[in-house]
C-alpha cells in the first residue's frame, strides 16, 4: 500500500465491500480513483463477514458495513427487475404476445426461462436431499410429448405466480 489510508478511503472500501461489490474490483477502483494500492487482504480486512475481516475492525467501520448493507438490501427490495413475481408476469405477458404471433420457438424459450426461474436455477439455494434426509431423486417421465411439456410448464408458472401474489411480492 502507498502510504496510510485515509478515512475516505476506509469509507469507500467499506461501503463498496457492502454492496457486495468483488474485493478485486474494490482494489482496483482504490486503484483507478484514488492512486491507492492496497493488498486484497487488505481490502478484505474490512469485510466483517470475512475470516480477515471483522476481528480488528473498529466498530465504526462495521457500524457502517452493516448500515449500508441494511440500506442497499432494502433497496434492492425496491427494484421490481430483482423481484420473481415481477419477472414471471412479464414472461407471462411475452408469452402470451408470442404465442398470439405463432412464435412457438420463442414461446417455447419464454417457457424454459420461468421453469427456470421458479426451479431455483437463478439462486444459491440447493436442496440436495428430500424428506427426512432421504436421498432426492427426481420423478422423470420417460418421453413426453411437446404438447405436454408446454403445459406441466404452463402448470408450474401459473402456481409460481400464485404463490407469488400470496407472499405479496407480485
Amino acid at each position: 500500500m502507498n502510504g496510510k489510508l485515509t478515512d475516505a478511503h476506509r469509507r469507500f472500501i467499506v461501503s463498496q465491500l457492502a454492496c457486495f461489490v468483488p474485493a478485486k474490483e474494490v482494489q482496483d477502483a482504490l486503484k483507478r480513483d484514488f492512486g491507492v494500492d492496497i493488498t486484497l487482504p487488505g481490502v478484505m480486512h474490512y469485510d466483517p463477514h470475512t475470516v480477515n475481516g471483522g476481528e480488528k475492525l473498529a466498530a465504526k467501520w462495521r457500524t457502517l458495513f452493516e448500515q449500508t448493507r441494511d440500506h442497499f438490501s432494502r433497496e434492492l427490495a425496491g427494484i421490481p427487475i430483482a423481484q420473481m413475481g415481477w419477472r414471471l408476469r412479464e414472461l407471462k405477458r411475452q408469452y402470451d404476445k408470442l404465442e398470439a404471433m405463432g412464435n412457438p420457438l420463442g414461446a417455447a424459450q419464454l417457457l424454459e426461462q420461468a421453469a427456470k426461474e421458479t426451479g431455483g436455477m437463478y439462486s444459491n439455494k440447493r436442496i440436495l436431499v428430500g424428506a427426512n434426509d432421504a436421498p432426492l431423486i427426481p420423478e422423470r417421465p420417460d418421453r413426453l410429448t411437446k404438447t405436454e411439456e408446454d403445459e406441466q410448464i404452463r402448470d408450474i408458472v401459473d402456481q409460481a405466480m400464485r404463490r407469488a401474489a400470496i407472499a405479496g411480492s407480485y
